[in-house]
């Protein structure tokens, strides 16, 4: 007589999320090439290592003390919170989606993963997605500067200056930040209001005296408020004399002040007569504009 066989029992494997699934080659490597202290440091060790190396600029060693944290602690959210930004700061779009997804699966009210998503989307030129995602997450939690910060972009971008400014200025009610001071000088410099946009600049300016987009900018709207020497001077503090020139003299080239565009391209070219082939071209260009 036949025994009847016994059914084989086997454990189930838990669903890999798409994340985890991309992450695993890395995490082998990672095995691979265990620093010393791996075994002795905390997860929040590995996350406090991650966020220095990042704050330094150091990307690679970040992630691998950021990939450490992860295989700590896989369903963290804090850690697939830094995941995601790092993932965006490398311009690696496509893992940074898939990172902060992941924490929306495990926590679908997370205000700060669905703003962050919403960045991405807006990276990826998604308007569409970007602004739902942003609007979510204020909905989630009215706090969230960075989504105000990101819908005022996208309030520029379609021509809404007004919404924009109301964008803008609600993230500095919550953060003082040069980033969105710029985006707020940027936005009365699109609606024409220039004062504005210069005193904007200058707060950014005051806020980080190195923040070059802001410096760019401030000398940009001083320009066209006809302070020219001033902005030969602020564009000088990025730029060679000559290229600060020139850039004053395309300026008023494209405002139609031809007699002070000619002066900047000449002095330009004074400067550098060698070098400056821009100054030149653009010279010329003006002769031709004054001929027609």
């Amino acid at each position: 007589m036949l025994a009847a066989c016994a059914p084989t029992t086997q454990i189930a494997q838990p669903d890999l999320r798409p994340y985890d699934k991309v992450l695993a080659p890395f995490l082998q490597v990672l095995e691979s090439r265990q620093p010393e202290e791996a075994g002795s440091l905390t997860l929040d060790e590995w996350i406090k290592r991650g966020d220095e190396l990042r704050a330094k600029g150091d990307k690679d060693e970040a992630m691998l003390a950021y990939l450490q944290s992860y295989k700590l602690s896989p369903n963290n959210i804090p850690v697939l919170l830094r995941l995601g930004r790092l993932h965006r700061d490398r311009h690696e779009l496509e893992l940074a989606e898939l990172a902060l997804r992941s924490i929306l699966d495990l926590e679908q009210s997370s205000a700060e993963a669905r703003a962050d998503l919403g960045l991405v989307k807006l990276d990826q030129r998604d308007r569409v997605a970007a602004e739902q995602l942003l609007e979510e997450a204020l909905r989630l939690d009215s706090a969230r500067w960075e989504a105000h910060d990101a819908l005022g972009v996208l309030a520029d971008l379609r021509g809404d200056h007004g919404g924009a400014v109301a964008h803008y200025e609600a993230a500095l009610k919550v953060h003082v930040s040069p980033m969105v001071l710029n985006n707020l000088g940027y936005s009365y410099y699109l609606a024409g209001d220039l004062e504005q946009a210069r005193a904007r600049f200058q707060q950014a300016l005051s806020a980080d005296p190195s923040f070059q987009r802001a410096q760019y900018n401030l000398a940009l709207v001083t320009a066209k408020l006809g302070s020219y020497q001033e902005a030969v001077a602020l564009f000088g503090k990025l730029m060679e004399p000559d290229a600060a020139y020139n850039n004053v003299g395309y300026l008023c080239m494209m405002e139609g002040k031809y007699d002070e565009a000619e002066a900047f391209f000449r002095k330009a070219i004074e400067i550098s007569p060698k070098y400056n082939v821009i100054a030149n071209e653009n010279l010329k260009a003006l002769q031709r504009m004054r001929s027609n």
